[in-house]
């Protein structure tokens, strides 16, 4: 490490920390001109065993540890920080000890740890490990502990309004069910092994009995395990069916009709009407139909549809 210039007072106290003290020089890596090294001293001489937190007036040893911090502009910051160990009285042994501002990873800053969980919100895990040039596990296990946060901020669901589907998450029909709370617009629920009823009554079991009898409509498509396990768990709840399966069941029905009428009929210019006319069947009220300028033939379409 080589010695870059005099840290401004700004630059301290972005990266001031409690207990500690930014030095008041930046170093640089040799074989990394990208990363800057800002070496943190303590201030406090007592040090806290990281399992049971007995306070200690002296330290058993002392190692320096290179911490990843938030970046300054286009260059990677790394705090040198002396991380000590300590003989517990407690827990009988040498324990390390515990700085709070430090991620479930002690390589990371908490601050930073955080600011990847959010750019894993917008970006794809390789993607962010490119740019922050950090492994890939790395990123994973930063982005799992920032979902576990917001989840314990966001506290236990108690949905009025569901919305229930499933996701595809690899090739050969492997399915998980994911479940969102429409009223707030974010998923509450993901799992289960299948998109089976005993799947779905996962959700309804970890939700327990009272939140469930709070459910007031449940959106899905037409799958039959959907609507058994909503039946048997929360009877109360309004079942509706998403728009696009109702269509395509419309849809589907209005084939079955057309290509019916096609096989009944003989004459061919009875044929010619009912033969390509199936988006003009489909088509809004408000808009005009080509048929319209057609005579329809007598006898065709006897088969009546209710809408």
């Amino acid at each position: 490490m080589t010695k870059l210039r005099q840290a401004s007072e700004e630059l301290r106290d972005a990266y001031r920390y409690p207990g500690f003290v930014p030095s008041r020089t930046i170093e640089r890596l040799v074989d990394d001109p990208s990363a800057i090294v800002l070496a943190l001293q303590r201030r406090e001489k007592k040090t806290a065993c990281g399992v049971c937190g007995w306070v200690a007036r002296r330290w058993y040893d002392r190692r320096q540890r290179l911490v990843r911090d938030l970046p300054c502009g286009d260059l990677r910051v790394l705090l040198a920080v002396d991380v000590r160990r300590v003989r517990c009285a407690a827990c009988g042994g040498v324990k390390q000890e515990r700085l709070p501002w430090l991620a479930e990873n002690p390589h990371y800053t908490r601050r930073f740890a955080r600011y990847v969980g959010k750019l894993c919100r917008g970006s794809s895990l390789t993607e962010v490990a490119a740019d922050l040039r950090l492994d890939w596990h790395a990123v994973k296990a930063m982005d799992m502990a920032y979902m576990q946060e917001q989840l314990e901020r966001a506290g236990p669901p108690a949905p009025r309004v569901i919305g229930i589907d499933e996701i595809s998450i690899r090739k050969g029909h492997v399915y998980r069910i994911i479940v969102s709370d429409l009223e707030v617009g974010r998923p509450i629920w993901f799992g289960g092994v299948d998109r089976s009823d005993a799947s779905m009554a996962q959700f309804y079991t970890e939700l327990g009995p009272t939140r469930c009898q709070a459910v007031e409509v449940a959106v899905m498509d037409m799958w039959r395990a959907f609507r058994t396990a909503t039946e048997r768990h929360a009877p109360q709840a309004a079942i509706l069916y998403d728009k696009f399966h109702v269509l395509r069941q419309l849809g589907e029905a209005m084939d079955q009709v057309r290509k019916a009428e096609y096989k009944r009929l003989t004459d061919r210019d009875e044929r010619q009407f009912i033969k390509g006319q199936k988006y003009v069947l489909l088509s809004h009220g408000n808009v005009p139909r080509l048929v319209e300028s057609r005579v329809v033939p007598q006898g065709c379409c006897s088969r009546s549809i209710e809408w």
